[in-house]
């Protein structure tokens, strides 16, 4: 039998992100051959509902049988009933359970048990032909996600980060939609990967510095607490002017560590604009800010940042990764960043408390923040 010779891909983590971007691969299986490593339950209402599918910004809409999904209930699972090696692992989980997933990969494919041609009860061993090289691509919040692999896997493992721009909800079980814009980054060792993701319906680019990409994407993030603490959805927090003083305040912090650090952005908001501009525009009265941002404010008003989900859902959110990091860094050079570290506090203090999204006004930010 001759083995395929298009890519095989692993997608770890079938929440949002992953069941979206899982439908996109599974419906182009001329592509690649995509395994999908997920939840039983979730599984199983997909398997209820006949199909996975997923709606982009643009109304397209891709649908597989469920019968004809590859699905996994861990990676171990998918190395014992796998032909062959994936070329890509692409792990989508909250940075939170990512440790675990680097220390399956490491368990599956990096373990010295695993290795091919050892010695079977002295029998004669022929040479293997040279594996090929399994590519990690984090696709998940925060800066440096390549960190928590390389704290993990081997030296030499080939870990490249990328960006996901875009939120995902999911109106019906087995039904993912995107509600905002954006293009996805990969790096540009990763180009088959990103050629595969374009021509599934995901617009993707490729960049040589995918940190300052991530650095850039963290300032953007930094409105999911925003949403998380006043219970708003994305688009309602855009259009609330002191929802925005708060995220503008949080941005101009990091800017200010980032230039202490040497930190550099690459910006994908419109035109380019460096983010240094964005706090002023998030200043401007609500009526000229509407006007002039009119791409941040085209997302579905269903949408909902991460966070909020998380706090939703009494999960541990990823705000370590957010204003935690800014303070975190802050802290390392010398520079305070007050706004984030409080901001970080609060959402903290609703974690343990077991709040859900809605905790706190605006405008009792503001005052626990001390910026009226």
């Amino acid at each position: 039998m001759v083995e395929s010779s298009i890519p095989t891909v692993v997608i770890v983590g079938c929440g949002l992100v992953g069941s979206y971007l899982g439908a996109h691969l599974a419906a182009n299986p001329h592509l690649c051959t995509v395994h999908l490593v997920g939840r039983e339950s979730q599984f199983r209402e997909w398997r209820d509902a006949k199909s996975l599918s997923a709606q982009s910004g643009a109304g397209t809409t891709v649908s597989t049988p469920v019968d004809q999904l590859n699905l996994h209930l861990s990676l171990a699972a998918f190395a014992k009933d796998a032909r062959r090696r994936p070329d890509y692992i692409v792990v989508t989980t909250k940075r939170l359970a990512a440790p675990k997933v680097y220390e399956e990969i490491r368990s599956v494919y990096f373990s010295s048990t695993t290795a091919e041609g050892n010695e079977r009860n002295g029998e004669e061993q022929h040479a293997e032909p040279v594996p090929s090289p399994i590519r990690i691509v984090p696709l998940m919040n925060g800066a440096r996600p390549e960190r928590d692999a390389e704290s993990i896997l081997p030296p030499g493992a080939l870990i490249h980060p990328g960006m996901w721009p875009f939120n995902v909800i999911s109106p019906h079980p087995s039904q993912y939609h995107q509600t905002s814009g954006g293009q996805v980054f990969l790096e540009s060792e990763t180009a088959p990967l990103a050629s595969i993701f374009t021509q599934s319906g995901i617009p993707t680019a490729q960049t040589d510095d995918i940190e300052a990409v991530l650095y850039g994407k963290l300032l953007v993030n930094l409105h999911n607490a925003v949403s998380a603490l006043t219970g708003l959805t994305i688009h309602q927090e855009f259009l609330d002017l002191n929802c925005r003083k708060i995220w503008g305040g949080c941005i101009r912090e990091a800017l200010q560590v980032y230039r202490a650090h040497g930190i550099n952005t690459v910006s994908f908001l419109p035109f380019r604009l460096p983010y240094s501009t964005l706090p002023y525009l998030l200043s401007l009265p609500t009526l000229i800010f509407s006007r002039l941002a009119t791409s941040m404010l085209a997302i579905d008003p269903r949408a909902t940042s991460s966070m909020y989900e998380d706090l939703k859902n009494q999960r541990t959110t990823e705000i370590a990764f957010l204003q935690g990091h800014i303070v975190d860094l802050g802290r390392e050079v010398g520079v305070q960043a007050p706004m984030c570290e409080r901001v970080y506090e609060l959402v903290k203090r609703a974690e343990a408390e077991k709040k859900g999204p809605g905790f706190m006004s605006a405008d009792q930010i503001l005052d626990a923040l001390e910026c009226l």
